[in-house]
C-alpha cells in the first residue's frame, strides 16, 4: 500500500497450487479420466483508492493466469457522494470470474459426479445503495444485479441418484437488502432482510428458481450493553428454498431462535457464551431424496462457550 497525494495505491501477488490426492482416480466406468490432477494459479491485482470529505472513489482490476483455464482479467469500479453530513448515495459495478474446482471436474462419490465438461463461470454485477448514519444508527439500502454466464450450480441427477456441479449458461440474481442497527442508550436493537430473485434464464428451466438459494431471508434481534458485559436475542428467519431445479419441489422455511453474550472479566479477558436454536427447530439445508432418503439434518438446540485473552 502506497500513500499518494489524493488517495492511495495497493497492489499485491498471490500464488496458488490445488490438487487432487486420492487412493483410486479410475471412475466406475473404468477410464482413467484424469486429464489434470493439479493446477497452478498465478494473480496480480492494483488497485487505487479515494476518502476525500463527501466522495468516496475505488477501482481495481485483477489478472488470473489459470494453468488449466484461459487467463482472465476482471475489474471493479465504485463511487460514493455524501448529500448531507449523514445520507451517502453510492453505486459500483464489478466483473467476477470462478473456476470449477478440481472436485467438481474430477472427484466420484456415493453422493457425487463429476463433470470435465464444466465451464468458467463469469458474471457482471451491479450495485446502487443509500446510507443513513447518525451517532444512534446505521441504516441501508441496497439494490443489486447480476447477470451470470455459466453460473456453476450443484444439481441432482436423477439418472444416478446422485448431486452433479452443472453449467447454467444464462441466470440473473436481482434483488435487494435492507439493514437497520440502532442503539439507543444501553438497547441494542436492528433488522436485515434481503430479498433475492435467482433466476435461470435458459434452455429446457427457464424462467424458474435456482436451486437452494431462498427468496427471503431475514434477521431481528434485540440486546443490552452494560460495562462489564451485554446479550443479545436474536431470530433468524429463512425462506422456502427450491431443491429441484424444475421447482416442482421445494424445503419449507423456517426460523431459529439464538441467544449470545460477552461478560468482560478484565480489560484483556472476554468470556463469551451463545446457545443456538433455542426452540430445538428440526430443520435441513439441503434436501432432496425426500421423506425416505437422506437428509441433511442441522444440530438442534446447541451450546457455544469461549474465553479470549487478547495482549
Amino acid at each position: 500500500t502506497y500513500q499518494l497525494p489524493i488517495g492511495q495505491v495497493q497492489a499485491g501477488g498471490e500464488w496458488l497450487k490445488q490438487e487432487v490426492d486420492i487412493n483410486d482416480n479410475t471412475p466406475a466406468n473404468g477410464v482413467d479420466s484424469y486429464k489434470i490432477n493439479e493446477r497452478k494459479i498465478n494473480s496480480g491485482f492494483l488497485g487505487y483508492q479515494v476518502n476525500e470529505s463527501r466522495h468516496d472513489f475505488q477501482a481495481n482490476v485483477r489478472f488470473d493466469d489459470n494453468s488449466q483455464f484461459d487467463d482472465e482479467t476482471t475489474f471493479g469500479l465504485g463511487y460514493a457522494f455524501k448529500l448531507m453530513p449523514n445520507l451517502r448515495i453510492g453505486t459500483s459495478f464489478a466483473t467476477g470470474y470462478k473456476s470449477p474446482s478440481l472436485n467438481d471436474l474430477y472427484v466420484e462419490s456415493s453422493y457425487y459426479v463429476p463433470n470435465e465438461d464444466l465451464k468458467v463461470e463469469k458474471s457482471k454485477n451491479i450495485e446502487l445503495f443509500v446510507e443513513s448514519n447518525t451517532n444512534f444508527q446505521n441504516t441501508r439500502l441496497t439494490g443489486f444485479n447480476g447477470d451470470v454466464d455459466n453460473l456453476i450450480n450443484n444439481e441432482f441427477d436423477e439418472a444416478t441418484g446422485k448431486f452433479q456441479a452443472r453449467n447454467v449458461d444464462e441466470a440473473k440474481l436481482s434483488g435487494y437488502s435492507f439493514t437497520s442497527d440502532w442503539q439507543l442508550s444501553n438497547v441494542l436493537f436492528g433488522r436485515h432482510y434481503t430479498y433475492t430473485n435467482a433466476e435461470n434464464r435458459s434452455e429446457v428451466n427457464k424462467g424458474k428458481q435456482l436451486v437452494f438459494r431462498p427468496e427471503h431471508t431475514g434477521l431481528i434481534y434485540v440486546g443490552y450493553q452494560a460495562t462489564d458485559f451485554d446479550i443479545r436475542t436474536e431470530a433468524e428467519y429463512i425462506g422456502k428454498i427450491h431443491n429441484s431445479a424444475d421447482n416442482s419441489t421445494f424445503m419449507d422455511d423456517y426460523t431459529l431462535l439464538n441467544i449470545s453474550g460477552n461478560y468482560y472479566l478484565s480489560p484483556n479477558l472476554t468470556w463469551t457464551s451463545r446457545i443456538n436454536n433455542l426452540t430445538n427447530v428440526d430443520y435441513s439445508t439441503n434436501e432432496i431424496f425426500g421423506e425416505y432418503g437422506s437428509r441433511y439434518n442441522q444440530d438442534g438446540i446447541n451450546f457455544f462457550t469461549s474465553l479470549t485473552y487478547n495482549w
